[in-house]
């Protein structure tokens, strides 16, 4: 049961799925990510993925280009570090973002609604 999404916006939202997964794996140690179609009000996807990491040092931070690792990065930077643009891309390409993080772990919950389609 699908919920009617085109395929630019199921491409943007498997961009999304890949980088929770990659951050739940990079700095959560490990992780799940939930893939659930939604059917409320309206139709849409949600992305929710746990983690067993040490959480976000500061959440609005974590949210700012340019920062990961709980700190800004900086040219001469590794990318191994990531290119900290992960999460401020997931907030710009979903409807919604949840962050629930403590020093045990952290839940990022992403939707996705179904837009009208245009004529």
């Amino acid at each position: 049961m699908g919920c009617g999404l085109p395929v630019q916006d199921a491409a943007e939202i498997a961009l999304c799925a890949a980088e929770l997964a990659s951050n739940a794996v990079r700095h959560g140690k490990r992780g799940v990510l939930d893939v659930f179609v939604l059917h409320e009000d309206k139709a849409g996807i949600e992305l929710r993925c746990a983690d067993e990491g040490p959480g976000f040092i500061d959440v609005n931070a974590a949210l700012t280009d340019g920062w990961s690792r709980g700190r800004p990065l900086k040219p001469e930077d590794s990318t191994r570090d990531g290119l900290g643009t992960g999460l401020g891309a997931i907030r710009r390409l979903m409807d919604e973002l949840e962050v629930d993080s403590t020093t045990t772990g952290s839940v990022v919950t992403a939707r996705r609604w179904a837009r009208p389609r245009r004529s």
